[in-house]
This record gives structure tokens, sequence and C-alpha cells, in this order.
């Protein structure tokens, strides 16, 4: 659902549902330190991720919540407000997009492309991508409610429900890891260690906005992160190498063939319309079989 201005103003007061997954280093594409910068800077930061798939996650939202009460019969409310908790002296937030008005019941709507398809698993399980899974557990924490039923529409064509019940483990786990985070990091002012995202390396740029010519000296701690920065470019390397010679290696093995169908799935090797062969790998997914 599209937040009001009121609504994300809110949320800079405390950790929402959505944001607790970075936190713990469960998200895709948003990391702990974007968190932070989206608590104590003066400006929120780029949306990261992919905007096309987040647009059309926002249309199809009330159609997939729509199609779940269609086929549950059941009577949802749909809030379009942000509930909170305070628990040890820290807020946590969650906006769900359904309630039902006569269970206790929470309802999640989902969009996801086919791509991300091998992430969610049969349908009535509660195996669903971990950023939704922690999602899920803080909105059954704010509102204190015990399971969340989420309906995804996979591929655009392709309608599955899961249900998520209540975890006392998994939820002291999130809450304790939050509250660290606001009381070691948002509290005190000191930015947690960044990550491989994208979000991270937008963070770094509003938390250092106006740089100097001011160089720093070599102590212990530079030596020891420049180490690692030459280290990982030197096995970036050699993975590309990796990459090319194994890949050369199956082309030489499919020869003329289109392809091979394994049970990593389906590596093709064909032509486009200009005749030139292309190389394809299947999304990276666990070994079948």
């Amino acid at each position: 659902m599209a937040l009001t201005d009121a609504q994300l103003a809110q949320r800079r007061r405390g950790i929402t549902s959505t944001q607790l997954a970075a936190i713990v280093g469960q998200h895709p594409y948003t990391s702990a330190l974007a968190v932070y910068v989206d608590k104590v800077g003066d400006e929120p930061l780029p949306f990261q991720g992919d905007e096309e798939s987040a647009y059309w996650g926002t249309v199809l939202e009330p159609v997939i919540l729509d199609e779940y009460d269609r086929r549950n019969d059941c009577k949802i409310e749909r809030p379009q407000k942000t509930f909170e908790v305070e628990l040890d002296g820290v807020i946590f937030l969650a906006t769900p997009d359904g309630v039902g008005t006569e269970s206790d019941i929470i309802i999640e709507a989902k969009s996801a492309g086919y791509r991300v398809s091998w992430k969610w698993g049969m349908a009535g399980t509660d195996e669903i991508p971990t950023e939704y899974l922690c999602q899920c557990a803080g909105l059954m924490l704010v509102l204190d409610r015990p399971v969340v039923h989420l309906a995804v529409l996979i591929g655009g064509q392709e309608y599955r429900e899961y249900r998520i019940e209540r975890d006392a483990g998994l939820e002291k786990l999130l809450v304790a890891k939050a509250t660290a985070f606001w009381r070691d990091c948002v509290v005190k002012r000191q930015p947690p260690e960044p990550d491989h995202t994208d979000s991270a390396a937008e963070a770094l740029k509003a938390l250092y906005p106006d740089p100097t010519t001011t160089l720093l000296h070599g102590d212990d701690k530079a030596e020891h992160i420049c180490a690692d920065v030459v280290e990982a470019r030197r096995a970036f390397k050699a993975a590309e190498e990796a990459k090319k010679r194994t890949q050369n290696r199956l082309q030489a093995h499919i020869g003329t063939a289109a392809g091979v169908d394994t049970s990593w799935g389906v590596f093709t090797w064909k032509a486009d319309k200009n005749g030139r062969r292309r190389f394809h790998a299947p999304i990276e997914r666990e070994r079948n079989g």
C-alpha cells in the first residue's frame, strides 16, 4: 500500500516490520546501514530494489486481496494505517495490508516475478522468502495476532496462499536484534557495518556527503580492510576466469544441440534472432535430486 507522508514520518520513530530482515542481515536489497540512515538522516534514501516490480506490487495489491477474499469468503478490513507497540523503550511499527474482522488473521498481499518463484515453497506451507518471514513476525508482534495468511501472485498468473504462524523463538530473536540496533546504533549515533548491498553504498553517500582532500594515515584497521579488498578482488578475478572456463567447457559439450537438461536446471546455447548463439544458465537454486 502507498503510505502517506504522516505514516512515513511515524515510521522513522521506530522499527518497522519490513526493516527487521535488514537489521538481521536477511534482506536482499536493504542493509542495516540503510535503516540506520533512515532513522537519523535528514532525508530518506532513494528506493533500492526493482522499481518496476515495486510499482506493480502496489497496483496488484488490491487485486490480490480481492482474490483472497473471494476464495476464502471472509470479512477483511483494509486498515490503511500504521500500528505501533513499545517494547522496552523501542517502538515497533507495522502497516498490514488486511486484517480479519471476525478472526485473528492478518492478510498480506505480495507479487513475485517468475525468476524468483523458486524461493517460494508449496502453497499452504510457511516456506516463503526470509525477508517476508521476518516481516510477518513483525506484523504478528505489533498486532498481537497468531497467524498471517500471505497471498502471492507469481509471474502474474499463479496465485498461492501461505500460512505463517507466530513463532515465539523467532520473535524473541528479532526483538533482541532490533532493540540492540536501536540502542547501540540509532541512539548512540554509531552506524553499523556496511554490507554488500547497493543500499549500503547509498547510505554511505548520505552519511558522508562532503568529502575533503585529507589523506588518512594507514593504521591497523585500514591495513586489515585494504588487505580484505585486495583479496576479494583477486578472488573475484579467479571466479570470473573459472566461470568463463566452465561455461566454455559446457558449450563444447552441448555442441550443435540447443542445450542440456540437468538436475541443476536447463542450460541453453541457442541462436538469437540475429543468428548469434547465446549461453543461458538457469536461476541459481537448490539442486534437484
